[in-house]
C-alpha cells in the first residue's frame, strides 16, 4: 500500500490531468525497463545484489551464480 501512496503524490506533484489509470500504466512502462534486485544476500558471495527477472532467474551481480526461488525467503542453486 505504501507503493501506491508514493505513485499517488508523485502523480498529484507532477500536476497530472489525465486519468490515474493512464499515469499507472506509464508508471508501470517506466519500471518495465529497469533491474529489480530482491533484498536478499547472495547464498554464493554473500552480497546483496540478487538481480530478480523471475522465480525462476535469478542472477547474483557479484558472483553471476543463478538461483531459483522456492518459497519467499528460500533460493536453490540453479
Amino acid at each position: 500500500m505504501g507503493k501506491m501512496k508514493e505513485v499517488f503524490m508523485q502523480m498529484r506533484e507532477e500536476q497530472w490531468m489525465g486519468c490515474e489509470k493512464e499515469y499507472l500504466r506509464q508508471y508501470a512502462e517506466k519500471l518495465r525497463d529497469k533491474d529489480i534486485y530482491m533484498n536478499m544476500p547472495c547464498p554464493n558471495c554473500y552480497d546483496k545484489k540478487l538481480l530478480y527477472n523471475s522465480t525462476a532467474d535469478i542472477n547474483c551481480a557479484s558472483c553471476a551464480q543463478k538461483f531459483v526461488l522456492v518459497d519467499a525467503n528460500t533460493l536453490r542453486y540453479a
